[in-house]
Parts: C-alpha cells; sequence; structure tokens
C-alpha cells in the first residue's frame, strides 16, 4: 500500500487505538479465563479467551488517520453575539457557518449587542477578539 506524503506511518500501539479502557477490558477477561481455567472450567475460559482476540482484531484493523487539522482563519471571519460583549463583560459568540453548539467567548472595547454581527479581529489565548461588523 502506498502512502501520501502526508500521512505517516505511526506506532501500532498507540492510544489512539488502544486506550485505558481497552486495557482494562483485556486485563478482566484474562482474569476471567485464568479463574476459570484455574478452578476447572477450562471450556467456558475459551469464551473470555476468544473474546480477546476478537476485541484485539477489531482494534488491530483499525485505520488510523493522525495528520494534523486544518487550521480555521478566525481572523476576520464573521460571528454573530450570542451574549451581549462589552469592555466589562466578556461574552459568547457563534461563528458563521459552524454548528449551532461551537460557541466562543469573545472580548470587545465596544459594547456589542445581543443578536449583533461582528466580525473577529483578533485572538487572545481562547479568547476571540471582537468589533462590530457596521465599523
Amino acid at each position: 500500500m502506498e502512502r501520501t506524503s502526508k500521512q505517516q506511518l505511526h506506532s501500532f500501539f498507540t492510544i489512539a487505538r488502544f486506550d485505558p479502557d481497552s486495557w482494562f477490558i483485556y486485563g478482566l477477561l484474562a482474569t476471567m479465563t485464568i479463574i476459570l481455567y484455574t478452578i476447572g472450567l477450562g471450556y467456558l475460559a475459551i469464551a473470555p479467551a476468544a473474546s480477546i482476540c476478537t476485541i484485539f482484531g477489531v482494534e488491530a484493523q483499525e485505520v488510523l488517520h493522525l495528520e494534523p487539522r486544518e487550521e480555521k482563519q478566525l481572523v476576520g471571519a464573521k460571528c454573530s453575539v450570542v451574549r451581549q460583549v462589552s469592555k466589562a463583560e466578556r461574552g459568547v459568540v457563534k461563528l458563521a457557518g459552524t454548528p449551532e453548539w461551537e460557541l466562543w467567548s469573545a472580548e470587545s472595547d465596544i459594547p456589542i449587542e445581543e443578536g449583533s454581527l461582528a466580525l473577529v479581529s483578533g485572538i487572545k489565548g481562547i479568547t476571540l477578539q471582537i468589533r462590530p461588523l457596521n465599523e
């Protein structure tokens, strides 16, 4: 299989493939297998052992795409004010073209009322700096 220049070869045992929950389940199933075999129920020990093999096989077949995400162009983007923004109070905005649940904290030197349109003029940490659209 040929890889594109953006694809990279990653370790087989990554946390993206085998997370802590998986290792807990493997340990639990292995313990069940050992206990069942030890108490003389070897035929029942086959079930958890087969489960370990099945889960491992399914997780091993996962195709991982660990490429860096594309950065959104935030500066210059339009947004609608969900909660009023002012110099004294941080507000909440929704960027145009994003899902309803994706909300951002915003600050502005000029008060901007709820429901108004604004423009992202900068970013400070995880807070957007905005200004009124008609300015």
